[in-house]
């Protein structure tokens, strides 16, 4: 349309002409800005859903690991307890107030 000069489409008057001709160039200008940016788009998202779902799959591994090492503090902690009980047998009170405390503060501490 950019040779579309006083051509092909008739007005009343040469300034509706010259309007008409305006008015298709910026319509073309706002196609090829819509066409440019629709490009951009599908390369971005191109580039951003392998990054995401490697993002993804991190996030999966790290929380796993997260879940492992809480049960292996888990099972830690009951295993001192297990062996403080067995000491508590042959120890005094004191020992079961401190350890009666620090129970409770370690599994309060593993909740997340």
């Amino acid at each position: 349309m950019t040779s579309h000069k006083k051509g092909s489409i008739h007005w009343c008057s040469d300034d509706y002409n010259v309007k008409s001709v305006n008015l298709f160039r910026l319509v073309f200008k706002i196609q090829e800005k819509i066409q440019k940016s629709e490009m951009e788009f599908e390369k971005m998202k191109t580039e951003l859903i392998p990054n995401l779902k490697k993002i993804e799959l991190e996030y999966d591994a790290m929380r796993q690991d997260l879940k492992t090492l809480n049960q292996k503090i888990e099972e830690g902690l009951q295993r001192c307890f297990e062996d403080s009980e067995k000491l508590d047998q042959l120890s005094s009170k004191p020992f079961k107030k401190l350890k009666g405390k620090l129970k409770g503060t370690f599994r309060q501490s593993l909740t997340f």
